[in-house]
């Protein structure tokens, strides 16, 4: 989910990509120069992430944007996928996990708030449960007192759980 903000009202919409070969302002245009800044695009009025590589002939370029509407339906579907996410992620995100050896339990129930859950509210993690948790499994858990055994065993269960959402998402996408 790359937004929480879905309206089918053109006056307050998220914006797209239009034809990179307009004239630009500088007001309307972004910089795509980066390797993967976190654009949007339009295909049938569905706001959908995009990337751009940075050695595509465009890299360096500006492209402008130009809000897009969402339909009454499509706002429907994001909403129940936003809804989806929350109730699958929500209690994995707020519950410090649990390890075999109790010390190993400690330390995430010790560094859980400030590793996991204030960084994931900080960006909208909660929403993003693919991203965040792939952000939980590059946490340097043996830094803070994890065993190697137990550090592995979290990593294959967000790994599992990560593909398990993206499984999910199919049927949540059905209308």
């Amino acid at each position: 989910m790359t937004t929480t903000e879905f309206d089918a009202d053109a006056s307050d919409s998220t914006a797209t990509i239009v034809d990179p070969h307009q004239s630009l302002s500088p007001a309307s245009a972004i910089d795509i120069s980066s390797p993967s800044p976190n654009l949007k695009s339009e295909s049938n009025a569905f706001i959908v992430g995009a990337t751009v590589d940075s050695h595509s002939p465009n890299s360096g370029s500006k492209i402008q944007v130009t809000p897009g509407v969402l339909s009454p339906a499509d706002v429907e579907l994001c909403m129940a996928l936003m809804t989806h996410f929350i109730e699958r992620f929500t209690p994995i995100l707020f519950t410090p996990a649990a390890t075999p050896h109790m010390s190993c339990t400690d330390v995430f129930a010790d560094t859980w708030m400030p590793l996991v859950i204030q960084p994931a509210l900080d960006d909208d993690g909660v929403y993003k449960p693919l991203e965040t948790l792939e952000k939980i499994k590059n946490i340097r858990w043996e830094e803070h007192g994890l065993c190697k055994e137990c550090v592995a065993e979290k990593r294959d269960e967000w790994t599992h759980e990560q593909r398990t959402v993206w499984k999910l998402m199919d049927s949540w996408l059905e209308r």
